[in-house]
């Protein structure tokens, strides 16, 4: 009997103090007192104690948890081959794989926890997060596919779900799936935003607008819908709404470039797009324009041709047109071909209103190089060569090739085309003989 009781206490002054030690570290991390259990443990480890598993786990947590994921990636990768069976530790281990960028090492760590706890949804959830972020929207929908199965009432696997098949261009699916979401969390403004990405891609103006201002009414600061809802109403040639939405994006903080830029093309439109405006108004438009567009030059460096473009078109508008030519001249040479043949078109007419014929020719010319169906520039080049060249032959080629192309067989331009060809031709009849 007296050997048992001494047994007994031999081993409660071995097992108890260790108790005592984990009860009071597993206090000290449910109050988040990492830093404290790091010291305690890495003493004991300085000392040369042996960690028990439980306080090695303790320890690589906490190292994770101060972000010092180096250090949690060599204890939890030493317990996982002691341990192949504890999902915890290979968990942990993904975790910190991925909070260092290593996405390709997290996705085999999040697989290995499925394929060992297949109910493990945390793993399921993290495993498609990454697919997603990596843009391998087929791994991930086929997760979510599994996720949503399994509880059909969730919000986030909806939404998830249908962004993955929105993405793999499964459209139909995508809105089936988005709806669904919504229906389950109105107040949610990523699923609103994907859904009315899906309209807006199908060119459904009007169903996009109404759901983003649906969403607006609870999110109204949300950037994304803001910025989906100044691209729409400028689809839906709503220039002046647009122009109001975009200097809306500029109050909650999106000064880009591009917004200075999509606000000054709508100021812009909007003086084109109505005829009825006072002069007033259209010279007040137009320098509101310029404004938005030479903010977005500067945030572009003077490098951005389409902003450059519209600088030119803007001062040609108010007549400023050696200042139309400065602009519309530096849009050229950082030009992609696209937009050349509209650029040398509006160089050419801004060169004619001072007078620079040749150099308007030259760039009607140049126009057309780049486009030479655009039955416009054919005319202007046609009407440059009759009013200041003495060969009428050229502006009587170009008059004839205009006809050709136009649409309009009963506009203005055609009928001074048709006038002018019967006028050229008799006088240049009466000029050979």
């Amino acid at each position: 009997m007296k050997k048992v009781i001494v047994l007994f206490l031999l081993f409660a002054t071995v097992i108890l103090p260790q108790q005592s030690d984990e009860n009071a570290i597993q206090m000290l991390m449910l109050q988040s007192k990492y830093s404290q259990v790091i010291s305690i443990l890495e003493n004991k480890e300085a000392n040369y104690e042996e960690l028990s598993y439980s306080e090695q786990f303790y320890l690589a947590i906490s190292y994770q948890r101060l972000v010092n994921h180096n250090k949690a990636i060599k204890i939890l990768s030493f317990m996982s081959k002691k341990n192949n069976d504890d999902v915890n530790a290979l968990f942990a281990l993904g975790e910190s794989y991925r909070a260092l960028g290593n996405d390709r090492a997290a996705i085999g760590i999040y697989s290995k926890v499925i394929e060992k706890d297949s109910s493990n949804t945390i793993a399921r959830i993290e495993l498609a997060k990454l697919h997603i972020e990596m843009k391998n929207y087929d791994s991930a929908t086929k997760i979510y596919n599994y996720l949503v199965l399994h509880d059909s009432s969730n919000a986030y696997y909806l939404r998830e779900f249908g962004y993955s098949l929105y993405k793999l261009g499964s459209n139909k699916e995508a809105e089936q799936y988005l709806r669904r979401a919504l229906d389950v969390n109105k107040y949610d403004p990523k699923t609103a935003l994907w859904l009315a990405k899906i309209f807006y891609d199908n060119e459904q103006y009007g169903e996009s607008l109404n759901l983003i201002n649906e969403s607006l009414n609870y999110n109204p600061v949300y950037l994304p819908l803001n910025k989906l809802k100044a691209e729409t109403l400028y689809k839906m040639q709503l220039y002046n709404s647009a122009a109001v939405q975009y200097q809306n994006l500029i109050m909650l903080g999106d000064s880009t470039s591009t917004v200075f830029q999509k606000l000054g093309l709508c100021l812009y439109s909007s003086v084109a797009a109505q005829d009825s405006l006072a002069e007033n108004e259209k010279v007040e438009k137009i320098k509101e324009a310029i404004e938005a567009f030479e903010k977005s030059n500067i945030l572009d460096n003077f490098t951005n041709p389409l902003t450059l473009t519209y600088l030119g078109f803007c001062f040609k508008t108010l007549e400023r047109y050696k200042t139309a030519i400065v602009y519309l001249e530096k849009a050229l040479s950082a030009m992609t071909p696209d937009y050349i043949d509209r650029v040398y078109s509006n160089l050419g007419a801004s060169y004619e209103r001072t007078n620079n014929y040749s150099e308007a020719i030259k760039a009607f010319s140049k126009s057309l190089d780049y486009s030479n169906e655009n039955p416009s520039t054919i005319f202007r080049l046609a009407a440059v060569y009759d009013k200041f060249y003495e060969d009428k032959s050229v502006a009587l080629a170009y008059y004839k090739k205009y006809l050709k192309k136009a649409d309009y067989l009963n506009d203005e331009t055609t009928e001074y085309s048709e006038s002018r060809i019967e006028k050229l031709e008799e006088y240049l009849h009466f000029r050979r003989k």
